[in-house]
């Protein structure tokens, strides 16, 4: 294995709490929205509104999970899965996130929440011996999910 460079801990994303309103109001806008859905003749899409908020509500009661995040010299490692170097095009850092743009298709991006407990600079100066800096910015569907709670 190789050495340690870099590590931090930090959680998917901000914790904040819901009151059982919350909840409420999810549930009679899921209800409402599939209840439509179905009354229109679209029962599928019913369906995948149900879904979606059963998910939601999950996530939401779960909170966010501590990402482990291990920077060696063959890539970084986040939850134990290793990102080589070698599928890296270029970074950035974007507020508190290390965004990372690499080669695959599905996932062109990893965002990287650095939290405050290590300096961007640090990770930057890492970075930047390794991969070519570019501006990249944070996806809308990232930012979407961030103001929600996500």
């Amino acid at each position: 294995m190789d050495e340690e460079l870099l590590y931090w801990e930090v959680h998917e994303y901000e914790p904040s709490e819901r009151d059982p309103e919350w909840f409420w109001v999810l549930g009679v806008i899921v209800a409402s929205v599939s209840i439509a859905a179905i009354l229109l003749g679209n029962i599928y899409f019913g369906i995948l509104i149900l879904l979606a908020g059963i998910i939601l509500a999950y996530y939401a009661r779960r909170g966010p999970s501590l990402m482990k995040v291990r920077v060696t010299g063959a890539g970084i490692m986040v939850h134990d899965r290793l990102h080589p170097f070698g599928d890296m095009v270029s970074f950035s850092i974007d507020r508190d996130l290390l965004i990372i743009e690499r080669t695959a298709l599905w996932h062109p991006l990893l965002i990287i929440p650095m939290g405050r407990e290590i300096p961007a600079e640090r990770v930057r100066s890492f970075f930047a011996a390794k991969l070519p800096e570019k501006e990249h910015k944070e996806p809308l569907s990232h930012r979407v999910m961030d103001r929600l709670g996500f």
